[in-house]
């Protein structure tokens, strides 16, 4: 077969992007990591008020709570976060008093307050609706940091224009250790590819028809003006035909002011 110099020029340029696929996967890897690390420095110590619709698919239950959602970084450790959700009112009423919300208990000393906030986080999961259940936001952003990368594997690939021009689809799948019962857990992140900048994160677990999405959006606090979860969807089959369906959005958006000795201040509301 003769081949031209044009059908020699398309062969090339058609084997260029497997070729270049794994210095690709890895510069990105490396993006997504960067900007994840100053995504957390920056919502670390961040609060935002959380308003989580509970709700299934065919059964008549529905629940509206509304909750501080709050991420903490561990004292001395850079790759270690914590999370907390405190539930203030379930369909309207108040579940208790103000002087007892979470983001009070770090004017105490770090150790105690951590303690104290599990405590007042268990309490919250119990005001979830009977088989459904509270979601973290950030679960798929944990999963993409450069400590957790190695658990995974990952491809690109093209997204939706209406994305951006620059964005790009990251999937990533964990890496089961031979012999070792895990639940299946996967995920895609739209991100831009030049700046690693994540935009959208889907969580997969599970397998079969037992299959739990998590969506989380991401957008621009301009108060504070850094990148924070805006909205959330998690689907979970609870029975046979139903699903149960969380969905949450978050705003007001309130820095604390941390103390040398790792205590906090009372949030106080962003300038306008």
């Amino acid at each position: 077969m003769k081949l031209t110099l044009t059908g020699l020029l398309l062969a090339v340029l058609s084997a260029s992007p497997a070729l270049a696929q794994p210095e690709r996967i890895s510069l990105v890897r490396e993006r997504v990591a960067a900007y994840i690390q100053r995504f957390v420095d920056d919502l670390t110590n961040v609060v935002a008020e959380e308003r989580y619709l509970q709700e299934f698919r065919n059964a008549v239950d529905r629940r509206r709570l509304r909750s501080d959602f709050l991420l903490v970084k561990y004292p001395g450790e850079d790759r270690r976060y914590l999370t907390f959700r405190d539930v203030l009112e379930v369909d309207g009423r108040p579940v208790r008093e103000q002087q007892a919300r979470i983001t009070q208990l770090f004017l105490e000393p770090f150790a105690s307050a951590v303690k104290r906030a599990g405590e007042i986080e268990a309490a919250s999961f119990r005001q979830s609706l009977r088989r459904g259940r509270l979601v973290d936001p950030l679960q798929a952003i944990a999963y993409l940091q450069g400590a957790y990368q190695p658990q995974f594997e990952f491809s690109v690939a093209a997204a939706d224009r209406r994305a951006g021009a620059d964005v790009i689809e990251l999937s990533f799948t964990q890496l089961t250790p031979a012999g070792l019962s895990v639940i299946p857990l996967r995920g895609k992140a739209l991100v831009v590819e030049s700046t690693g900048r994540v935009l959208k994160t889907e969580l997969t677990a599970g397998s079969g028809s037992n299959v739990r999405v998590t969506t989380t959006e991401f957008g621009f606090s301009a108060g504070l003006k850094i990148d924070v979860p805006v909205r959330v969807r998690d689907e979970m089959p609870v029975s046979v035909g139903d699903v149960f369906i969380g969905t949450a959005d978050y705003s007001n958006f309130r820095r604390f002011q941390v103390r040398a000795e790792e205590q906090i201040d009372v949030p106080v509301k962003p300038e306008q």
